[in-house]
């Protein structure tokens, strides 16, 4: 049987970047950063994942667009409302943003919103300066284009 190497991928639940422990019985998770009510740092870092609950070190995996989907994200001025799962687009973000009320529909009239995964600059400048502040779990600071 091949050596299968585990690896931990990154997703946005409430405000926080986290990571499922990959190890099938093991139902761990971590978060990245400071845990915005006691403090605590999680096991996920920008390279890597440490489970707490089983003990597993492993690769962190984490989108291409992290930062898009993140200025997108803190555009929602509720922290349990700033959500993204592996799979959902940054279009997809931005729609529920528009259904939201967030973003005015005519705003993006003949607006390209995204182009291969990542924001158009023109609404990149506007979840940019449309983002809430962050009052939970301020997200990883990735670079536009890379880590």
């Amino acid at each position: 049987m091949p050596d299968i190497e585990l690896r931990a991928f990154a997703y946005v639940s409430w405000s926080l970047w986290v990571a499922d422990c990959p190890v099938p019985a093991c139902r761990g998770a971590e978060h990245f950063g400071h845990a915005p009510i006691t403090g605590a740092v999680g096991g996920l870092t920008q390279r890597g994942f440490c489970c707490a609950r089983c003990g597993l070190t492993c690769p962190s995996v984490w989108p291409d667009n992290a930062a898009d989907i993140w200025a997108v994200l803190q555009m929602r001025p509720l922290p349990e409302t700033r959500s993204w799962l592996i799979g959902e687009s940054i279009e997809d973000l931005v729609a529920e943003n528009v259904a939201a009320g967030l973003i005015a529909p005519e705003v993006l009239h003949r607006q390209v919103i995204a182009v291969d995964g990542r924001l158009s600059e023109p609404v990149r400048q506007l979840a940019t300066a449309g983002a809430a502040p962050t009052a939970v779990g301020a997200g990883p600071q990735f670079a536009i284009g890379g880590r």
